[in-house]
């Protein structure tokens, strides 16, 4: 995130604008655990994700990249060309990561199913607390701020900011109310 961040910025001065005119938000899609407990049980699962789980996994990727894969093959080579040009080749490459050309689709798909711990720094997996932590550890470094991306499901979305909404408030982090002005006076004002 710090690379990317400085990567914007000095693209931002090549093109004669000053940095901090350029706010950059990130999008995480947290799962806010219960206990750390949880949390590790979670990130033990994924390393082997059943059939069900993969599919579930493809059906959201083809939504990016504008194909079905849940009509694809587990055990076969993916072929790209399946992909439209106009296809994010970002996108394409979240899918197929580093892996050999004849990776079957199953592999793509278990390297996504694959989460990490909040608290080591290798995914989104923890309790409200360890999330609010690395926030803070974000805007230590001059970060603009986190967009919660993912599951809207009503169960979901209220597991997540029922825990973690009264501790970010807590530390400061959340606001309690929004400029006038719309989304570009709210994004400056924080």
């Amino acid at each position: 995130m710090r690379d990317y961040r400085a990567k914007v910025h000095d693209a931002a001065i090549a093109k004669g604008r000053r940095p901090e005119d350029v706010k950059i938000l990130f999008a995480i899609q947290p799962v806010i655990t219960s206990s750390s407990e949880e949390a590790d049980r979670i990130v033990a699962a994924s390393a082997h994700p059943d059939d069900t789980a993969l599919v579930q996994i493809a059906r959201k990727q083809s939504s990016d990249l504008e194909t079905d894969l849940t009509l694809l093959d587990l055990d076969k080579p993916l072929d790209l060309s399946i992909f439209g040009a106009h296809v994010s080749r970002g996108s394409i490459q979240r899918l197929v990561g580093d892996r050999d050309d004849q990776a079957p689709l199953r592999a793509h798909l278990t390297a996504l199913a694959r989460a990490g711990r909040i608290s080591d720094r290798t995914g989104f997996v923890g309790t409200a607390d360890e999330f609010a932590d690395l926030i803070e550890e974000l805007g230590e470094w001059g970060n603009d701020g986190v967009l919660l991306w993912g599951d809207f499901h009503p169960v979901t979305l209220h597991r997540t900011l029922d825990e973690l909404v009264p501790i970010l408030r807590r530390r400061g982090i959340l606001r309690r109310h929004y400029a006038d002005g719309g989304l570009q006076a709210n994004l400056r004002a924080f």
